[in-house]
């Protein structure tokens, strides 16, 4: 489970490489209407990446679901 605050599910792309797993995100910045000012940023936005070591052995996605701000991945491995 990854933590994405604020992204949206069609801005979320998960890759399997060599090294692990590599997660983009963007976020898109709020519209704020006339007269509205920000005191206190508490979810960034932006481009984002993260990227997890996993154990050597390879690996296939076979879940992926954004729920309230949580990005779940369920991964099954295979024989090498």
């Amino acid at each position: 489970m990854i933590a994405l605050p604020g992204v949206r599910v069609e801005d979320v792309q998960v890759q399997l490489t060599a090294a692990g797993l590599q997660v983009d995100a963007a976020v898109a910045p709020q519209a704020l209407g006339a007269g509205m000012n920000i005191l206190r940023m508490e979810i960034p936005y932006g481009r984002m990446r993260r990227r997890v070591e996993l154990p050597s052995g390879r690996y296939a996605l076979a879940e992926r679901r954004l729920e309230l701000g949580c990005l779940h991945l369920r991964l099954t491995e295979g024989t090498p």
